[in-house]
């Protein structure tokens, strides 16, 4: 398995999708993947769905990853950009934020190292497909 760490910023239905087939697909064990979320709810369930899995705040979840994926809705970005400008310049950021450009996002984390990807719906049944 990887030695690599992976948090997630957002913890609803696509973060939700991707880390149960990072665990499922045994690529991580829940234990080193993080999240953090506005919604307390949204991480208790994350966490309950993968015992061992990190419940973190953004700040954390960026300090403990090697790698960031931004799972956020495009309007909650902008507080994400507050909590985490500056702190990933040594992380691979991807977001998986709709309609945010590459231009925005490095501009608002200070990072130029950020991908887009974009999973689909299947992804959420574990037959997903991604362009990035």
């Amino acid at each position: 398995m990887s030695e690599l760490k992976i948090g997630f910023i957002g913890a609803g239905q696509m973060a939700t999708a991707l880390a149960q087939g990072f665990v499922r697909g045994d690529i991580l064990p829940a234990a080193k993947i993080s999240a953090s979320d506005a919604y307390p709810a949204a991480t208790e369930r994350l966490a309950k769905d993968l015992p061992g899995l990190k419940v973190a705040t953004n700040a954390q979840v960026a300090e403990a990853s090697d790698v960031v994926i931004l799972a956020v809705k495009p309007q909650v970005m902008a507080a994400v950009y507050q909590d985490l400008a500056g702190k990933l310049a040594n992380k691979l950021v991807i977001s998986i934020a709709a309609g945010i450009s590459l231009e925005k996002l490095c501009a608002g984390l200070k990072t130029n190292r950020v991908g887009r990807v974009m999973p689909n719906p299947p992804c959420l049944v574990g037959k997903g497909a991604s362009a990035f």
